[in-house]
């Protein structure tokens, strides 16, 4: 899972320097998702309910952290589409 999770890191940390700051096009998510495995797809889901479990435990005051944690879910969860798309 550690692998895959790395793996996926590196994809996206390619497409951020690319995007600083900014939110990822369909077309890198798309770039990504073509590398996305059983294993990957495994890994995102993992990631994702890691970030829902530290919204849970996140202060209401930490506001910048909350709203990465959402962007974050947001933009594994476009990739999830993009990965159904490429797959039927």
């Amino acid at each position: 899972m550690i692998m895959s999770a790395d793996t996926i890191y590196q994809h996206f940390k390619k497409a951020w320097a690319e995007t600083p700051q900014g939110t990822l096009s369909d077309a890198q998510l798309r770039s990504i998702a073509e590398n996305c495995r059983r294993d990957e797809i495994a890994a995102i889901h993992f990631v994702i309910k890691q970030c829902n479990a530290s919204l849970v435990v996140c202060p209401d005051w930490v506001v910048e952290m909350q709203y990465l944690l959402h962007k974050n879910i947001h933009t594994l969860k476009r990739l999830l589409a993009h990965i159904d798309l490429l797959r039927n």
